[in-house]
């Protein structure tokens, strides 16, 4: 199982509880978070790296409690403004970059079926099997 999240999703409790059940994550978070490397702490955005690359910080530690090791990803896709910053229990780059990009579709189907689209949120269907019709017309 592989579980894909945003900011939100980034405390260092839900990291151990998703490895703890032997699950990959791989979580967006900030770019001012605390890394650990040897003693020593460092944010994300003291990382430079330029449009088009990706680069992997192994057997990192995350926030100032130095959960880990984990493998702490700065990418900055081309056409983008700024980086995003990814941190996953996942052994490659390559991998985690992939796997979060499928985030994207994701966050696409839940806008278009709440605020930007059908405002599924608005509907106050309470039972399931009428949410799950409603859900395959949409």
């Amino acid at each position: 199982m592989i579980i894909l999240g945003d900011g939100e999703f980034d405390g260092i409790v839900f990291q151990a509880t998703i490895a703890g059940y032997g699950w990959q994550y791989v979580c967006r978070t900030a770019k001012n978070a605390q890394l650990g490397v040897e003693g020593q702490v460092f944010s994300f955005h003291e990382v430079n790296v330029q449009p088009g690359e990706r680069l992997g910080l192994t057997d990192v530690t995350f926030t100032l409690q130095a959960y880990g090791p984990i493998l702490a990803v700065v990418w900055w896709e081309t056409g983008y403004e700024e980086p995003i910053y990814l941190v996953t229990n996942m052994e490659l780059v390559k991998e985690a970059c992939h796997w979060y990009a499928k985030r994207f579709r994701i966050e696409m189907l839940f806008s278009d079926q709440n605020s930007r689209g059908f405002n599924l949120h608005q509907t106050h269907i309470a039972q399931p099997r009428r949410l799950a019709r409603q859900m395959i017309a949409t």
